[in-house]
């Protein structure tokens, strides 16, 4: 950041595009971002932290960015992989100085609304694609639970098996619109962010208690370690919540025998920290740099289609939203520990139960059958029966 607030270019890059309405960051070499207009920010959540253009897109692209943009070239490349709405960000090196490039970046968000030319808009299209996905899954479940009453299913258990099967990948199948919905919306700038005052502590405690009874199941003990006094924290609940249960996936489902998983919070330097660590498989080194990346999925026993690759990415997202981060450690064969930062409301002392936002009970996300537990973890715990 010194570098750049020290860049004779600076003030010029500010007072041009600033107040643009078109979306404009300036990044350094690394594709960190050093600085940002008011129409990005107001845009892109994940523009709120260094990293938050580099987690929209994959190795590959940073790469090929990187490399134009030491040659002095221009670049475009898209966040996109579906025609769900997606952001162009085109790439502009402008000048060098204390011996880093700096580039401009201009983004081209698909439009919300619709115009003209593209009708449908993001919004129509994102919300059209979840339909299309959500109706007929509630029609499955719907008959799924009607069959499960009848007396033939109850008498045939082979029958039985063949339902709760279909009723498992349905789960599957809405965990996945869920993540891509949410996905999209990210990279296509029109995810709502809605902040309230949430008491961390408490919001692990009922989610822990929750994911807790589920992965008994499947014999893998999850620990909760919580400070004693409530940790006040301005977030948007569902996406926090949905950015956990996305990384305590990973951590049930790339398993191994002695698998042990601990959830903690902590305050460290004004801000709370968020840590899942588990004695899991962990994360081989050649795939490691791609685990944040779109679609980028990856099964240890060479199974092709081992998940939609969205989770570590929808988390990573919704962290930088927060002004937070998402870090990740890991040794095969030992573990992984993926570390949330999130900054907390300025004023903790004093407090009171006035303007929080209650935490959904843990009992609530047990017997909601379509609660984000449920839902989010369906990969890889056993779902509510028809």
């Amino acid at each position: 950041m010194g570098i750049w607030e020290d860049c004779p270019h600076a003030r010029t890059v500010i007072d041009l595009y600033d107040d643009s309405s078109q979306p404009t960051a300036v990044v350094d070499e690394e594709l960190r971002i050093v600085w940002t207009n008011k129409r990005a920010r107001a845009l892109y959540g994940s523009f709120k932290v260094p990293d938050g253009l580099s987690s929209m897109l994959s190795a590959e692209d940073r790469h090929r960015v990187g490399e134009e943009l030491c040659a002095d070239r221009s670049v475009t490349v898209s966040t996109g992989r579906l025609p769900l709405g997606t952001t162009e960000l085109f790439f502009v090196p402008f000048c060098t100085f204390g011996g880093t490039r700096f580039a401009l970046v201009h983004l081209s968000p698909a439009n919300a609304q619709g115009t003209a030319l593209d009708p449908l808009g993001a919004n129509r299209v994102v919300s059209t694609f979840s339909n299309q996905l959500r109706g007929p899954l509630s029609s499955i479940f719907a008959s799924l639970s009607a069959m499960s009453r009848m007396e033939e299913l109850k008498k045939e258990r082979s029958l039985r098996e063949h339902l709760l099967h279909i009723n498992q990948n349905s789960y599957k199948i809405l965990r996945h619109c869920v993540n891509l919905t949410e996905y999209t919306r990210f990279t296509s700038a029109i995810n709502p962010f809605e902040p309230v005052t949430v008491d961390l502590r408490e919001l692990l405690r009922q989610l822990g208690d929750a994911v807790q009874m589920l992965a008994q199941d499947l014999g893998i003990p999850l620990h909760v370690s919580l400070p004693e006094r409530p940790l006040l924290c301005q977030c948007d609940q569902e996406k926090l919540q949905n950015a956990l249960l996305n990384v305590l996936s990973n951590s049930l489902r790339y398993t191994r025998s002695d698998n042990e998983i601990t959830l903690a919070l902590e305050e460290v330097s004004g801000s709370a920290r968020i840590t899942v660590t588990d004695r899991g498989l962990g994360i081989e080194p050649e795939i490691y740099p791609y685990i944040c990346d779109p679609f980028f999925s990856h099964d240890p026993t060479g199974y092709e289609a081992a998940g939609g690759g969205l989770g570590l990415t929808v988390a990573k997202l919704s962290m930088a939203a927060h002004g937070g981060t998402l870090m990740i450690d890991s040794v095969e064969g030992s573990g992984t520990k993926v570390v949330l930062t999130l900054p907390l409301r300025q004023k903790q002392e004093g407090f009171s139960d006035e303007g929080v936002l209650r935490a959904p009970n843990s009992a609530d996300y047990i017997c909601d059958r379509f609660s984000p537990v449920h839902i989010l973890l369906a990969d890889v715990c056993r779902t509510p029966e028809p």
